[in-house]
């Protein structure tokens, strides 16, 4: 068990002090997972997590900005709701389950009675309008998220854009593609960049993959990890697509 923690804190702070675009990053923040969870009642776990998002606030930067967003709608919940947030992105079994849930290929998926949803958005610069000359070069940008909210508030999230041009036959040209965690605000899960690659020049379809490792210490099965493979597509039919698997 005392190994078990000791991995937990290692762990979270990994987790801490894992960087990417736009993404919550707290090297500095000493949060302590034994402590959080030894608190008698979920009113003491809010008051954790509160002073975890209040740790990370710097108006010199868009991480701190965006925690000051985050935690004036975190305030914003009833007291009551608070309580089943930080019941939520405690519990061993539903962290697994939401982390596995974004693999499903539906647009909305719910769990918890509705509390929590996994959804996708995609879209496409002037991907509505029709093209009377077929031949001519189209420059598009292709945008995507795939998200976690708990209570309405965004507490994960891929983002995806791919920017591509062609001719309505095929795709001539990928200018720009990258994936990256735009929100991320479950303290005990870490997330890792592995491998990316892009192609389809000459094709159909546009297509940009990265692979996102993430490991957590559950309370019954241990150290445990999972993969995502995220992919952006953007089509000569000016279509834009956004899959983990």
């Amino acid at each position: 068990m005392k190994m078990k923690k000791k991995m937990f804190v290692l762990l979270l702070v990994l987790c801490l002090s894992c960087t990417s675009a736009v993404s919550v990053s707290a090297a500095s923040i000493d949060t302590d997972y034994d402590e959080f969870i030894s608190k008698a009642n979920y009113s003491s776990r809010v008051d954790f997590y509160k002073d975890w998002i209040t740790s990370q606030i710097n108006g010199k930067d868009l991480n701190g900005y965006k925690s000051q967003i985050f935690l004036n709608e975190f305030n914003n919940l009833t007291e009551d709701e608070q309580e089943s947030f930080v019941s939520y992105i405690s519990n061993s079994d539903l962290l697994l389950e939401m982390l596995n849930s974004l693999f499903n290929t539906n647009n909305h998926v719910e769990l918890a009675n509705g509390d929590i949803v996994i959804s996708n958005s995609q879209t496409l610069d002037n991907g509505e309008k029709a093209v009377e000359n077929r031949a001519a070069m189209q420059y598009r940008i292709g945008t995507a998220t795939r998200s976690i909210s708990i209570l309405g508030l965004k507490v994960f999230e891929y983002s995806g854009e791919i920017r591509y041009n062609h001719n309505g036959s095929a795709v001539k040209g990928i200018s720009h593609a990258n994936i990256w965690i735009s929100a991320n605000w479950m303290p005990f899960v870490s997330f890792s960049w592995d491998n990316e690659s892009t192609y389809g020049i000459g094709t159909t379809v546009a297509h940009h993959i990265k692979y996102c490792t993430w490991s957590f210490v559950h309370e019954s099965l241990g150290l445990t990890y999972g993969s995502h493979q995220i992919e952006i597509t953007g089509s000569v039919s000016n279509r834009t697509t956004f899959s983990v698997r």
